[in-house]
């Protein structure tokens, strides 16, 4: 199909979404959240937008009508009357116990939760949202002016120096072991071994949270590794997926080799939206918490890129 063919196709041509999506030969459809709540959450609130639970039930029902929801172990088997969909949650934040996993469960909806060992049962905190927490304390006062410079230097300061959180922390009177006890933020052993029981899936998403580009193979393959060690044995069952923190943009493939010496079987997840990718098992997601609108159109859009990249022969991840 042309461009123009498919652009008129896309909406404006007389054909429907189903048939829109039908065209897009796109293999598995991988949209991923992190929270969902009505309630303003500090340690998101200065990152990016929270889902309200009216919209992800929207979302919800959107893919119900329009794909096959279907569990990790079967992300690869082909579709037959309606796409795959494959849905997951990074970070392992606490509102999938409170808020998300219920919904998916009364419907029976599979999913599967990325889980960082160093934060599972509220032992320590990512540093962005830290950050976060920082910048909602820094908010109740001050020059606006100032407040802006102040929030914008908060967010910059990165995971290797993270320790300039904890500090800042100190001066403001914030203790963040304090904080996680009184406002648990991720998800516990005890409620993971629940819905694991219930069918739900758990991987691994890192240790800590790094950027992997900004780290040395070893130290990637460390945070890795490491993370499934540690789940695994704190959980009692087999980590067989993981998720790249922030993105896998700067990972090579000298990375998915060595990992898969260690983890034949494993599953790896990016975050670059809809595209293939050169490296077998490793798949690319779409990022669902800045889409606010209408999700059919969001969806939409994401075709129409799709296709035109496939076009130009860039469709494909470069690694």
């Amino acid at each position: 199909m042309s461009l123009k063919g498919f652009i008129q196709a896309s909406g404006f041509g007389g054909k429907d979404f189903s048939k829109l999506l039908s065209n897009s030969k796109y293999p598995c459809w991988m949209p991923f959240y992190h929270a969902v709540s009505n309630e303003p959450l500090a340690h998101i609130k200065h990152l990016y937008p929270v889902k309200s639970l009216e919209l992800f039930e929207q979302e919800l029902e959107f893919y119900l009508k329009h794909f096959t929801i279907v569990s990790q172990e079967d992300i690869q088997k082909p579709a037959k009357n309606k796409p795959n969909l494959f849905l997951s949650f990074d970070d392992g934040l606490i509102e999938f116990d409170t808020i998300i996993a219920p919904i998916l469960h009364k419907k029976g909806v599979p999913a599967t939760v990325f889980l960082n060992s160093a934060f599972i049962d509220n032992k320590d905190l990512f540093f962005r949202y830290k950050a976060s927490i920082l910048a909602s304390k820094l908010s109740e006062k001050g020059n606006k002016d100032v407040l802006i410079k102040s929030i914008k230097d908060l967010l910059a300061i990165e995971y290797s120096n993270q320790h300039q959180l904890d500090l800042l922390a100190v001066d403001m009177g914030i203790n963040f072991k304090d904080y996680l006890k009184e406002k648990p933020i991720y998800l516990g052993t005890d409620q993971v071994k629940f819905w694991k029981n219930k069918g739900f899936d758990f991987g691994a998403h890192s240790h800590d949270h790094p950027l992997y580009e900004k780290l040395s193979l070893q130290e990637q393959l460390q945070q890795t590794t490491g993370c499934i060690k540690s789940l695994e044995a704190s959980l009692e069952f087999n980590i067989s997926s993981f998720s790249f923190p922030f993105t896998d943009y700067g990972v090579y493939p000298a990375f998915f080799e060595k990992l898969k010496e260690a983890y034949p079987n494993l599953s790896t997840f990016g975050t670059a939206g809809l595209k293939l990718d050169p490296i077998p098992n490793h798949f690319q997601r779409l990022p669902m918490d800045n889409s606010l609108g209408n999700v059919q159109e969001f969806f939409a859009k994401n075709i129409q890129r799709f296709h035109m990249k496939r076009l130009l022969g860039k469709h494909i991840y470069k690694r």
